[in-house]
């Protein structure tokens, strides 16, 4: 199909029996095209605002088959309104779509102006991964998956096959030499002789041998960070990739579709430290390698509807003396000032002395909006993007918004040792804090009796930026050994 498309002239009809909604959605869309960056004219009437909604909830944008037909086609794709009585073109809808995410809305409802901020991020997301492709730039098959990973698909394994017509075939120079059959499918990271390319396969063993192709094609454990729900599958490392995303993830400036001044603030917790890893025969386990750093001896949960960060402080208060000395040892602080600095830690631009990622930029950018977001957040992210706030306020109500960012699906833990962190709200008292080689964040891991389930991605202070590696280089820790089913 990708040579069709190239090949073609790409003219995309979307069928509505209300013409006047569509062509007020087209007015609209051809005027914000033509408006300067953060200039907030021109004003939007009730009806186009509703309009603009309905429009970018079309079905055409959320779907995973269209990614290519978009992505492919050489000549500028004409979207066709009303059987062709109105059309706009692929430069003044991109160029709309911007300057509307940059809009705030006092007419829509918040769920519904979060509900079109996430369409219009589909189609920005979409855009962007169209410039990556067609310039050559860098765009691997798991950024693919974590871009895409809400669009819709009737079948569930479409969520994978859709996108391989986005692969060049080549053999990449970088093929790890102890896997000669994994010959990966050119600048895009997957080893896609692994991969069960069958319609008659069952989904969990297609999605385990993706799993497998990822690893060996990028050299990386960072594709089991898509777990989210260890019960999804029987194997608990196993990504479901009809499950939109639940949470933030903390892999985001790695994988995903990122600003630049964003992906230089990287995790990097194994520090290049490449990924010790052996698949079952049958895919039905993996066994990896890494550090035990710590075991969760308490968890933290936000109060329903809290819109701050101050409950943390109180909660770090009302833990046991003990811990708290731990904590003040594994940080070497004092005991009475353990909350900022962790909070800073948690809200810094992945090198915890950089200042706040949730900046004003970032207030704006369409890579944010994720689908399990609470309501609470979103209801934080309109009062910010109204701009009642002063400048002092502003920068306080950051923290409170990428605090409720982080915490959406996640709780707050310390370990035994005074490791102390934000992990999935699944996590147990007990559950295990690792560092996996070849892999940038912590995960958490359950022991059963002779093997680990996979909980998910964590974070933890302290741990985020190799230091659990050098201190294996130093000797002053040791590796372990995990089978994971």
């Amino acid at each position: 199909m990708g040579d069709i498309y190239q090949k073609g002239i790409v003219c995309i009809y979307l069928n509505t029996s209300d013409r006047n909604a569509y062509l007020s959605a087209y007015t609209a869309l051809g005027q914000l095209s033509k408006t300067p960056v953060g200039d907030p004219t021109p004003r939007i009437s009730t009806t186009t605002w509703y309009n603009l909604l309905h429009f970018f909830s079309q079905a055409w944008f959320h779907r995973m088959w269209m990614i290519q037909e978009f992505v492919f086609a050489e000549s500028k794709p004409l979207l066709l309104f009303l059987g062709g009585h109105k059309g706009i073109t692929e430069t003044e809808l991109r160029d709309g779509a911007w300057a509307l995410f940059q809009q705030s809305s006092h007419i829509l409802t918040v769920e519904e102006d979060y509900v079109l901020r996430s369409a219009v991020k589909q189609y920005m997301c979409l855009a962007e991964v169209k410039d990556r492709v067609k310039d050559g730039r860098e765009c691997s098959f798991l950024t693919l998956l974590w871009t895409f990973r809400d669009r819709l698909a009737s079948n569930p394994k479409d969520k994978i096959y859709s996108l391989l017509g986005l692969l060049k075939p080549g053999v990449d120079d970088d093929v790890v030499e102890d896997h000669p059959s994994s010959a990966t499918l050119c600048n895009r990271g997957l080893a896609v002789s692994e991969l069960i390319v069958d319609y008659g396969a069952n989904v969990e063993d297609i999605y385990a041998s993706l799993v497998k192709a990822v690893i060996l094609g990028t050299d990386s454990l960072n594709v089991l960070c898509a777990c989210q729900s260890p019960e999804r599958f029987e194997r608990s490392w196993v990504p479901d990739w009809t499950e939109p995303w639940s949470r933030f993830s903390l892999l985001t400036n790695s994988i995903g579709l990122v600003p630049p001044v964003l992906s230089k603030h990287k995790f990097n917790s194994s520090v290049g430290q490449k990924p010790v890893i052996e698949f079952a025969g049958d895919l039905r386990s993996l066994t990896v390698e890494g550090t035990l750093n710590s075991t969760v001896s308490v968890l933290g949960f936000r109060p329903p509807r809290c819109t701050d960060s101050y409950w943390i402080k109180d909660w770090f208060s009302n833990v046991e003396q003990k811990l708290k000395i731990q904590i003040s040892l594994m940080y070497e602080e004092d005991l009475e000032s353990v909350f900022e600095p962790f909070l800073l830690s948690v809200c810094a631009t992945n090198t915890e002395e950089d200042g706040f990622i949730y900046s004003e930029a970032l207030a704006e950018e369409y890579c944010l909006p994720f689908t399990g977001a609470s309501s609470a957040w979103k209801e934080m992210v309109r009062t910010y993007h109204d701009g009642t706030l002063n400048e002092e306020e502003a920068s306080n109500f950051m923290i409170d918004i990428r605090i409720a960012q982080m915490l959406d699906g996640r709780k707050v833990f310390i370990g035994e040792n005074g490791h102390c962190g934000i992990v999935p709200d699944h996590t147990e008292e007990g559950d295990l804090i690792c560092v996996l080689y070849g892999c940038d964040v912590p995960v958490v891991l359950r022991q059963e009796l002779d093997h680990y389930t996979f909980i998910g991605e964590c974070y933890v202070r302290g741990l985020m930026h190799g230091e659990a590696i050098r201190a294996v280089r130093q000797g002053t820790t040791t590796s372990n050994q995990f089978v994971i089913i």
